[in-house]
């Protein structure tokens, strides 16, 4: 009996010593498991790096490089042939004023007729056809400014002071370029993104003249000073509508990292220089802080600090996103069905307007709603859930890519539909898009710029052209005006 107790005994510290081996190694099959998972996700994660591209990330196009993928259009096949339409409004040169010359062509055996003087004098000769060639001339025009004395000969006085006349307040050199010239500057160096010793060999090949890179920095200095008492104007009109779209892009300048933002609006362009790209430089605008409405953004954090402000996000970038989870993650169903929801709303929008009308059905509207509560449903199904992770400061929710964009389709569900029930809110947000590109073939072509002042004036002019652009205005007429103290013309 004894010597069963002691087996018994043994047997159960065998059992307690196997059950802690089974523990320890359950364990480290746990650690496993989840290292497994980590490196799985990294896998995927950098494998997403490697083929992002611009048609299914945040990347601009000018980022892909030589290995260009291949075109993936985010807009719907209307099945219509490519070219204009039938009905489009046609275009086709105009004469810009009256012929300064006339060739006439006669017949080439009249030509050598002896009765051609004859014929010629009597009306012979008629038009059948006329055809118009436009040319550009390149000439300079120099005008001399000369200050007259005199001494008026009906003074009733012996030695009085000859009376002076004088210059005008703009000619100030003894030989100076004009107006003209400082608008060709202006507008090669901003809106043609060309370099100063580019714009030094054109401006010299075209006119004859010799303008040296220094003489451009300063002429670009005073267009950017001619303009900058519109821009506060321009700010306001900003500020003061309903809807308005920003965003943000990095630049080089002095060899740092800046960033360019833009608040812009359908007929208005303002963009601001700062070394914050987050919070800190959209307050420095000082345009966003003091708006109201809505503002149109691509969903950086950043902007929804601005709680005073009501947001629409960009379904563009919603696409590309989506574009890019579909890619990655191909057994899942649910990004493909979200991206067919966006385009149906933005066509049932597009033919509402069409239709003179301000708002859709609420049967319509109540549609996509359940449409979107089920996709939702579904890629909540198909996403793996949120992990705690414990990382250098602390424990924190990883969602991975695809995780994140569900969370902000639930969380920000009201300004990602926005622009489906607001006729003034657009899907997408790339007029802000398309007023911050201007920029990247000046740095193309620059590189950087070399000072913080010469990025800020080149965004002061660019605001201003952007502006004109948007009202129908040539640069170069916008400028001359600018220069004339007519700026106000943009408005």
């Amino acid at each position: 009996m004894r010597e069963l107790e002691l087996e018994i005994m043994r047997l159960n510290g065998l059992v307690v010593h196997l059950n802690g081996t089974i523990e320890s190694l359950n364990d480290a099959i746990a650690d496993k498991d989840a290292l497994i998972i980590s490196l799985q996700e990294q896998v995927k994660e950098l494998t997403r790096r490697t083929t992002m591209n611009s048609t299914n990330s945040s990347k601009p196009p000018s980022s892909d490089g030589y290995n260009k993928p291949k075109p993936k259009s985010l807009r719907e096949k209307t099945g219509k042939k490519p070219g204009g339409q039938p009905g489009h409004k046609g275009h086709n040169i105009v004469l810009p004023h009256p012929p300064d010359e006339t060739l006439d062509h006669i017949p080439d055996k009249c030509s050598t007729c002896p009765h051609l003087i004859e014929c010629a004098s009597n009306g012979v000769f008629f038009c059948e056809e006329s055809r118009y060639v436009i040319e550009a001339v390149m000439t300079t025009k120099v005008i001399e400014h000369r200050r007259m004395s005199a001494a008026c000969p009906f003074e009733n006085f012996d030695g009085n002071e000859p009376e002076t006349g004088s210059f005008p307040e703009n000619v100030t050199a003894h030989i100076q370029y004009g107006h003209s010239f400082t608008a060709l500057v202006g507008i090669l160096d901003a809106y043609g993104a060309m370099s100063d010793s580019r714009i030094s060999d054109i401006l010299c090949g075209f006119f004859g003249v010799t303008i040296c890179p220094g003489t451009i920095v300063n002429k670009t200095a005073e267009c950017a000073e001619k303009v900058s008492g519109i821009l506060h104007e321009i700010e306001e009109r900003i500020r003061e509508a309903r809807v308005k779209h920003s965003d943000e892009t990095g630049i080089r300048v002095g060899g740092g990292l800046y960033w360019a933002h833009t608040a812009s609006t359908e007929m208005y362009t303002r963009l601001h220089l700062d070394r914050k790209r987050g919070i800190d430089g959209i307050e420095a605008a000082g345009i966003l802080p003091r708006s109201k409405g809505v503002v149109v953004h691509d969903c950086w954090p950043s902007y929804w600090k601005m709680e005073h402000l009501e947001h629409a996000t960009c379904g563009a970038h919603l696409l590309r996103e989506l574009n890019g989870i579909e890619e990655m993650e191909s057994d899942h169903t649910w990004p493909g069905m979200f991206k067919e929801l966006l385009l149906d709303m933005k066509s049932a929008k597009e033919r509402a307007i069409a239709e003179g009308k301000t708002n859709l059905e609420p049967e319509r509207l109540k549609e996509f709603e359940d449409r979107y509560d089920r996709i939702i449903q579904k890629a909540e199904e198909e996403c793996p859930p949120a992990r705690i992770v414990q990382g250098k400061r602390g424990r924190y929710i990883k969602r991975g890519k695809e995780g994140s964009l569900i969370f902000r389709l639930k969380e920000y569900r009201t300004e990602v539909t926005r622009f489906v029930y607001e006729a003034d809110v657009p899907f997408d947000n790339n007029l802000a898009e398309r007023d911050i590109r201007i920029m990247k073939p000046k740095l193309k072509v620059s590189g950087c710029f070399r000072s913080e002042e010469g990025a800020i004036a080149y965004l002061d002019i660019m605001s201003y052209f952007g502006t004109a652009t948007k009202h129908d205005i040539s640069a170069f007429d916008a400028m001359i005006a600018a220069l004339e103290g007519r700026g106000y013309i943009v408005l």
